[in-house]
């Protein structure tokens, strides 16, 4: 997302491309796995040269990067701009100007903490139901279903947000989750099991996207955003150790004042760092998820565990109305 920011500048492009860029990636997401699935049935270790193939594709794809565009900045006061570039990474998350980045990363947490587990629980109770010989096929389902869902709703909200706000559609996406969670505790049947699960592609088809640009419109985002990628990668690949997530989307500057030239300096680092940051509070609580899912399935079952998730997820919505506004800049961007 930091680089995409720093290819696109600060304007309407970069929603719009935040949005195409998930629509590749959850189209590609659907494409392997379902190239997975038909290249076990023939040969189990294809998987792996097949993922590594599309490494060696993504290496090449790289190269083709056009560098960012980078604006010279005016001189600034060295002690000023070291000052405001404080506020990047987790000091964002617990600064006193940032209550709003902090309500949105509990917000993700929770919702991580609910949505981590479900999928999973779908194919241990489909297993359950239809044996265990059947298991891999039926997640795969649910998998390729939910990435192709989530493609066009990609698309669609990084085309919209800039027109609708953030705040509305990161309800209907944690909406999404609550019901999903209710609905997968009433039936065991495959194609409503399966069809639930659709659910998934658009709850977070809408969060993964508009992630970058809510960060954005809280800590701001210059044109040298893309300076803060290194921060990223380094504090995403704890949370994505975890679990796959990182996500991104917002509009301008909500927290800053002041000298605009020492925050269009430190505004880079900031972004990249608080995007890294969001990521590794999901990666929490993404990683609890699992492990108060299979404590509730031993005490109480499949459905009572869906609902406990759904139960979370509401909380997490019910946060979001209460406590997060809107993030997205009244003034028109160019």
């Amino acid at each position: 997302a930091a680089l995409t920011l720093g290819l696109t500048g600060p304007g309407e492009g970069f929603s719009r491309r935040i949005g195409r860029n998930e629509m590749y990636n959850h189209a590609g997401n659907a494409s392997a796995a379902m190239l997975s699935g038909i290249l076990s049935a023939w040969n189990k270790r294809a998987v792996f040269w097949l993922m590594a193939f599309n490494c060696f594709c993504s290496l090449v794809a790289v190269c083709f990067v056009p560098s960012a565009k980078q604006q010279p900045q005016p001189p600034t006061d060295s002690k000023k701009e070291k000052a405001v570039a404080v506020g990047g990474g987790l000091g964002s998350l617990f600064g006193s100007r940032n209550q709003s980045l902090r309500v949105f990363a509990l917000c993700l947490a929770l919702f991580h903490l609910a949505n981590a587990a479900m999928l999973p629980l779908v194919g241990q109770k489909l297993a359950a139901v239809y044996g265990v010989e059947h298991a891999t096929m039926l997640t795969s389902s649910a998998i390729v279903g939910a990435q192709v869902v989530m493609a066009p709703v990609s698309r669609f909200v990084g085309s919209k947000t800039d027109a609708w706000g953030r705040r509305p559609l990161l309800l209907l996406g944690f909406a999404a989750l609550p019901i999903r969670g209710c609905l997968s505790s009433l039936s065991d049947n495959m194609y409503y099991m399966l069809t639930v699960q659709l659910l998934d592609g658009l709850g977070v088809g809408i969060i993964d996207t508009l992630l970058p640009l809510v960060v954005r419109d809280v800590v701001g985002g210059g044109d040298a955003a893309n300076t803060g990628v290194l921060t990223v990668q380094l504090l995403d690949g704890l949370g994505v150790g975890i679990i796959d997530t990182l996500l991104p989307l917002v509009v301008r500057d909500v927290v800053g004042s002041g000298d605009a030239s020492a925050n269009a300096s430190a505004s880079a680092s900031s972004y990249g760092a608080s995007l890294g940051s969001i990521a590794l509070v999901q990666g929490i609580g993404a990683a609890a998820s699992s492990s108060l899912a299979g404590c509730v399935v031993d005490y109480a079952g499949f459905d009572v565990a869906f609902l406990v998730l759904g139960a979370v997820a509401a909380v997490a919505l019910l946060l979001l109305v209460v406590a997060m506004p809107e993030t997205k800049s009244k003034r028109k961007t160019r």
